[in-house]
């Protein structure tokens, strides 16, 4: 549980830090016999930072927890 803690952590950390997803999406304008104009649109999807915290703390906790001992 501590690695998962661990994972959700740092996975929270960076997701507050960058914000959003950039990436770019190339796409055909026109198609006249062979010749083809094609143009590229920069896209973000910006992340909740709410959500962020969420899962940041979510790993704190799993990451704070005790182990549990099996009997």
């Amino acid at each position: 549980m501590k690695f998962m803690g661990f994972v959700l952590m740092l996975i929270g950390a960076i997701a507050l830090v960058i914000g959003g997803v950039n990436y770019n999406r190339q796409r055909t304008v026109r198609e006249v016999g062979s010749f083809e104009a094609t143009a590229a649109e920069q896209r973000h999807i910006p992340l909740s930072p709410v959500a962020c915290g969420i899962v940041l703390f979510g790993g704190i906790l799993l990451f704070a927890s005790p182990r549990r001992r099996l009997a």
